[in-house]
């Protein structure tokens, strides 16, 4: 219990002494929170934003790259088309003068299938649009592990003796750590506290296959 209480007494202080924000660390990502000043102002500032220009540059290669496939895909799908449009179905006559289809020696049965097993994965942009929220994205992406472990044991204190009935957000949709498109967290240890989205992925849903014909 001292020791708890030397805890509470240095809490007090840091926050007494904190005049330029009301905001804590377990604010979502707004300006002026703590994500988007210490990437702005912190001495890892610049590691940072090496890091932000790496996932942004590597998305846009990402993207030209499926652009390009998708112009090519594109204009296989229009060649099976046509070539689709100038056949015709495969019709043979048996013993009592039926006409029967032969759909598996039919090349115009095989290009239509061929034409319906095309798809190409959408493409996702990994950052969000809005530059904060993004800052904070990449902040977490390569958050010093003493913070980590500092949130870890505020959050534990404020919820065994400040909010018993504190509990995870039951309308998150995707955990940072989770999604596929950024760099993988490579910290040594689980933490309960992370950035997470309330909205799902497309890359999660059955928005995330494109059929053809479609729009690029």
């Amino acid at each position: 219990m001292q020791r708890l209480q030397r805890i509470r007494v240095y809490l007090w202080h840091r926050h007494a002494e904190c005049k330029s924000s009301n905001m804590t660390i377990f604010h979502d990502p707004v300006k002026g929170c703590f994500a988007e000043r210490y990437y702005n102002e912190s001495p890892e500032s610049s590691n940072l934003k090496a890091l932000h220009e790496r996932i942004e540059n590597a998305a846009e290669a990402t993207r030209e790259e499926k652009e390009r496939k998708w112009k090519e895909m594109t204009a296989e799908y229009n060649n099976l088309e046509r070539q689709f449009l100038d056949n015709s179905c495969l019709y043979n006559t048996d013993e009592f003068l039926v006409r029967i289809h032969d759909d598996r020696q039919c090349k115009k049965c095989f290009l239509e299938r061929k034409m319906k097993r095309m798809s190409i994965t959408l493409y996702e942009h990994p950052l969000p649009s809005n530059l904060i929220q993004a800052k904070s994205v990449v902040f977490e992406l390569s958050c010093p592990e003493a913070f980590l472990e500092y949130r870890e044991a505020t959050w534990t204190l404020i919820g065994t003796y400040g909010g018993m009935g504190l509990l995870a957000s039951q309308a998150q949709r995707t955990l940072l750590s989770d999604y596929s498109q950024l760099p993988s967290q490579a910290q040594g240890k689980s933490y309960r506290i992370s950035l997470a989205s309330i909205k799902k992925s497309h890359l999660a849903t059955h928005y995330s296959v494109q059929r053809f014909p479609g729009r690029s």
